[in-house]
């Protein structure tokens, strides 16, 4: 069993080899680098022990990454499936300056017991970001040129296709987080930068990169295809009268 297990192995590797396939080895390594941002693996609930994880994550995070504000140091810790919420505005944890770090699942949604800032090493507290977001602010403005001519580049390239935007930006080190209304139209952007560790609102980039650039590329691109659908259907339509004739 084991020798015919062998060949087949050796086969397959062969084939795979000669045809230029992605193996199953690329395709595990694969897997492994999305699992991972900046050689950090990003947060899987239930497959280790969570507290050393977030630990990790939070420890790279608030040492590594340029925010100046908790929205923007959310818009990172989310990268690792991590999240810091502060409650309610009426709530005690809000009203105490009191912060949790909890854990998200693969659709962004809260899950498992959420830990005290104050549980872990690095002190990831309100007071101790707040005085990062002050640090953070004038060594934001000298690392977001790099951020923004590569999200003007992108747009010039891709004006009229998202996913080719998000991948394109994707390929040189910058993840372009989009939020979307009910009706698919951008009610926000953010760009993480993960050379220049440095998150950036779409605001902040101006007319190549903020909400309403976006959008264009969405309308563009909405455009664009029903003028390929319309030209589908008229090639259909003449086809089938041939066919008639």
């Amino acid at each position: 069993y084991n020798i015919g297990r062998n060949q087949s192995e050796k086969a397959r590797l062969a084939i795979e080899t000669e045809f230029n396939l992605v193996t199953k080895e690329m395709k595990q390594q694969f897997r492994q680098q999305e699992q991972k941002v900046n050689g950090v693996p990003r947060i899987q609930y239930g497959e280790q022990s969570i507290a050393r994880s977030m630990s990790r994550v939070l420890e790279y995070v608030t040492e590594n990454y340029k925010y100046t504000s908790l929205q923007e140091f959310n818009t990172i810790l989310r990268q690792y499936n991590l999240e810091a919420y502060r409650g309610k505005e009426q709530s005690q944890l809000y009203q105490h300056r009191g912060l949790l770090y909890r854990v998200l699942d693969e659709h962004g949604k809260y899950i498992g017991v959420p830990l005290k800032a104050s549980f872990f090493d690095c002190k990831p507290t309100l007071d101790n970001l707040e005085k990062k977001f002050t640090l953070h602010q004038s060594q934001k403005a000298e690392l977001k040129q790099r951020s923004t001519a590569e999200v003007q580049w992108q747009l010039i390239q891709h004006s009229d296709n998202l996913e080719e935007l998000i991948d394109g930006l994707q390929r040189e080190g910058i993840c372009m987080v989009l939020e979307k209304d009910k009706a698919g139209n951008c009610s926000g952007v953010s760009y993480v930068d993960f050379e220049t560790k440095c998150v950036l609102n779409g605001q902040e980039l101006g007319e190549h990169g903020n909400r309403d650039s976006i959008q264009k590329v969405i309308d563009q691109q909405k455009e664009l295809e029903q003028q390929q659908s319309q030209e589908l259907e008229l090639h259909q339509h003449h086809h089938r009268y041939r066919l008639r004739l």
